[in-house]
């Protein structure tokens, strides 16, 4: 989930590319390239250009599926890391972008797929919400809030991988940390 809240849809690239995604959308939308393309021109934002058509009932062809939990949307995205050929990629990319049940969801499904979260987030934002959860649930830690946030930042400094530093902190505290 933090991943997904840095923009990166698991540790290895996607391989998906934008017109796999435009594809998708021409075909779950009933729009066409042209429509999409001058979406994106006024929005500048593929997501969004997707979500003003999903927003206009006369575009979107109704096919009722379920919602996707984050976990599911993890294992989708991670299925598409190790499909064989394009069409197999062609056709998770379909259901994820078909399992969207609102405009939001699928602004931001499609700015996950293309690798554009456009929300402002970054590692270090991450690891001082991380630092300031545990700090907050850990009351007999005698660090201070910024000084747990500066421990969490130079342990991924040294280790840059987000679940080993949780699973740490899980495990020891900011204890495992030091």
């Amino acid at each position: 989930a933090l991943n997904i809240v840095l923009g990166k849809s698991a540790d290895e690239p996607l391989g998906v590319s934008g017109r796999t995604v435009s594809s998708a959308l021409q075909d779950i939308l009933g729009v066409g390239s042209r429509q999409l393309s001058m979406g994106y021109r006024e929005t500048g934002d593929f997501g969004d250009a997707a979500a003003s058509f999903f927003q206009e009932k006369k575009f979107f062809v109704l096919m009722k599926s379920s919602s996707l939990s984050i976990v599911q949307v993890c294992n989708l995205l991670q299925k598409i890391v190790v499909a064989d050929g394009g069409n197999a990629k062609n056709g998770i990319v379909n259901k994820v972008l078909r399992s969207c049940q609102s405009k939001s969801e699928l602004r931001v499904m499609v700015r996950l797929l293309i690798g554009c979260m456009r929300i402002g987030s970054n590692v270090k934002t991450v690891l001082a919400a991380v630092a300031m959860a545990f700090h907050s649930t850990r009351k007999e830690d005698t660090l201070t809030i910024k000084s747990a946030i500066v421990l969490v930042q130079k342990t991924h400094d040294l280790c840059p991988n987000l679940e080993l530093i949780l699973q740490a902190l899980l495990k020891g505290g900011f204890d495992q940390m030091k």
